[in-house]
């Protein structure tokens, strides 16, 4: 019997003729993809504001999507090699640091989007 069959609340979905992937995995793979694209257009973008007034936030934003890439990837190999009981523990410690620090950063560059943007109205004000 396969490890799939002991969890008792996961759903799972018919891929292949091999075997079973779980929703999760499929979830995961999709985050991925657009994650993926997010950074691809996050460092386009940049580029745009390369010299100008949002470019210290964009500089703190966009590196922090290859965190979630970082993350997205992690939980993909978990998905595909399975986790062992004893490092499961291991495995949430290491998602919820990935995710605190992809918060942190998001909540810096939202805090430098403000400054930019508040330094801006009080020119024209």
């Amino acid at each position: 019997m396969t490890d799939y069959f002991r969890r008792p609340l996961l759903i799972m979905v018919h891929l292949t003729e091999a075997g079973y992937y779980s929703v999760d995995l499929v979830l995961h793979l999709i985050l991925l993809a657009f994650s993926l694209g997010l950074s691809y257009y996050g460092f386009r973008l940049l580029k745009i504001f390369r010299g100008g007034l949002l470019e210290s936030p964009f500089k703190v934003l966009v590196p922090s999507t290859l965190i979630f890439v970082v993350a997205e990837s992690f939980n993909i190999l978990l998905d595909i090699w399975g986790i062992p009981e004893r490092a499961l523990l291991a495995s949430h410690i290491i998602n919820n640091i990935l995710e605190i620090f992809l918060v942190g950063f998001i909540f810096l560059s939202f805090f430098l989007f403000f400054k930019a943007w508040a330094k801006m109205a009080r020119k024209q004000s």
